[in-house]
């Protein structure tokens, strides 16, 4: 698996044991991933809450997956 090229190195990166550590996607594409199977908004439920001060890109990835159900991000989404 992909982890095993990866995993003792980030490790060493980290100051951890190889065991203690997991590669990943980045954050925005997790959101992405998230997204596609746990956003289900319908005409009355389709907000999304999410931190005001967040990445760019994590804004980006949250306002195309609300486009992509047809909706405006400015009456989606409610930054906190």
């Amino acid at each position: 698996k992909i982890d095993d090229y990866v995993q003792k190195p980030s490790a060493e990166v980290v100051g951890a044991e190889p065991r203690e550590v997991a590669v990943m996607n980045g954050l925005s594409a997790n959101i992405h991933l998230m997204f596609v199977p746990f956003y289900r908004p319908t005409k009355d439920r389709f907000k999304v809450v999410m931190e005001a001060k967040a990445f760019p890109s994590d804004r980006y990835a949250v306002e195309s997956q609300v486009r992509f159900h047809g909706f405006d991000p400015a009456d989606a989404i409610i930054l906190i």
